[in-house]
């Protein structure tokens, strides 16, 4: 049952990035953090001293809020797309680091630099690229809860 509500928690990540990317950009900055932070609250096995150290997710609302897109304050402080995209990386990773997920810095990094393509569906762009950004960044966290 844990493994499917998992695999259930990665698809909503991925869903909710992509569509936060696009439209609905409540649903990327709230809804990433809050479901993390949803399933940990319900996991009857986790103590309430170690559910408060899961309190570091709500940082993921301010990065995620923060974005790296052509008018956000990151990108027009640096002026370069490929150097916003790694820096908005390293930036999401920071929650990462509190569980000592050392790597978490260069896997966003990388896997927001990517450049990957879309297919139409209707109104809607499947971007490749979040999906994989997106994947990236759930994977980090049910390592992690």
């Amino acid at each position: 049952m844990i493994l499917i509500s998992k695999i259930f928690l990665l698809i909503s990540f991925i869903c909710f990035g992509m569509a936060g990317g696009q439209r609905i950009k409540g649903l990327r900055r709230f809804g990433i953090p809050g479901s993390t932070i949803t399933y940990i609250l319900f996991d009857k096995k986790k103590s309430w001293k170690l559910r408060l150290k899961y309190a570091w997710y709500v940082l993921l609302t301010f990065t995620l809020s923060m974005g790296y897109g052509e008018s956000s304050w990151l990108r027009m402080k640096i002026k370069n797309d490929k150097l916003t995209r790694v820096a908005y990386g390293f930036i999401l990773s920071i929650p990462f680091l509190f569980f000592k997920l050392w790597y978490a810095p260069l896997v966003l990094a990388g896997a927001f630099s990517i450049r990957a393509g879309s297919i139409r569906v209707g109104d809607f762009d499947f971007l490749f690229e979040d999906f994989y950004r997106y994947t990236a960044l759930g994977i980090l966290i049910l390592i992690t809860i």
